[in-house]
């Protein structure tokens, strides 16, 4: 191998690695751009170390309707809901978080006579959970 070809050799990678950088770079500031922050991947003891300290759900302090009763805490396959009923046939949804892989959407969090959200994952499995009152109770639809 000449002296040449080791040169553009050399120059060739370090164009390559130069590329890869730029290419992470704009992937992460992208990411940032859409969501906020960078995620960052968690690992197994963190994951078990958050869900040990995870806070009970309770109702959102900015929740204006008042219920009949006390808050129920639902738990489906996708995640958990926090719901109440205003008056006895008006459903309100007042906090939900989803299960580990799922992300919430299509809130409907009421007052309605249904209270819903749908728990979704990226392989395309949606899960949804209503509540409906029923003489001033909420239960959780099958």
């Amino acid at each position: 191998m000449t002296a040449r070809t080791a040169t553009l050799v050399g120059i060739w990678l370090a164009i390559a690695v130069l590329m890869v950088a730029v290419g992470l770079a704009a992937v992460q500031i992208t990411v940032w751009v859409l969501t906020g922050s960078v995620v960052q991947p968690m690992s197994g003891e963190e994951i078990r170390q958050r869900l040990a300290t995870e806070p009970a759900l309770t109702p959102r302090p900015e929740s204006s309707v008042a219920g009949t009763g006390e808050p129920r805490v639902f738990t489906s396959p996708g995640g958990r809901l926090l719901a109440l009923c205003a008056g006895r046939d008006q459903a309100v949804l007042t906090d939900w978080s989803p299960a580990i892989g799922y992300r919430g959407y299509l809130v409907q969090d009421g007052p309605a006579p249904e209270a819903s959200v749908v728990f979704g994952r990226e392989d395309g499995t949606a899960v949804r959970a209503a509540v409906r009152c029923t003489r001033g109770f909420p239960r959780l639809l099958p």
